[in-house]
């Protein structure tokens, strides 16, 4: 949340060439319904499996940027399924860095609405102590302050040695 995975995937995907899917979207379109309504009617493990099923029914054939909700990787052995299926690229940011930009985007985040900056700097420290050790199996980890997509692509683009 907050790393930038839409906007950079977005680009990326212009770059590339390739289609863009945003997964989060995409299970709003299916659902017809908000993540924030799926969240609060259904429950998070109706979003969880709703999400496994979304991501396995994307097109392994057709070259894909698709940025992943947070916690994707996260859940019901997602993270096998992308590793063996994809290019796994880990947007990477410190707490802080975190904290800051969600702060600026609390009205669009129903998860950190009404947050003090206190909880908010806290809630994104447990989340990362707990899906770090899914992410840090990317194929590519960039730093997020210092990424150009540009770049990005092109390390995507040569072949690989």
């Amino acid at each position: 949340m907050g790393s930038g995975k839409t906007t950079h995937g977005r680009k990326l995907a212009r770059l590339l060439g390739y289609r863009f899917i945003d997964l989060d979207k995409q299970i709003e379109q299916s659902e017809n319904s908000s993540i924030s309504d799926i969240f609060g009617y259904q429950g998070e493990t109706y979003f969880r499996e709703t999400e496994a099923q979304q991501l396995r029914k994307i097109s392994v054939d057709t070259p894909t940027v698709v940025s992943l909700g947070g916690g994707t990787p996260c859940y019901y052995d997602n993270i096998n399924w992308i590793l063996a299926h994809g290019l796994l690229i880990y947007i990477s940011l410190t707490d802080k860095a975190i904290c800051q930009r969600l702060m600026r985007s609390r009205k669009k985040r129903p998860l950190v609405q009404g947050k003090t900056e206190t909880e908010l700097l806290a809630y994104v420290q447990q989340l990362l102590a707990t899906r770090e050790p899914y992410y840090t199996q990317a194929h590519i980890t960039v730093n997020g302050l210092s990424l150009k997509t540009e770049d990005l692509a092109r390390q995507i683009s040569q072949p690989t040695r």
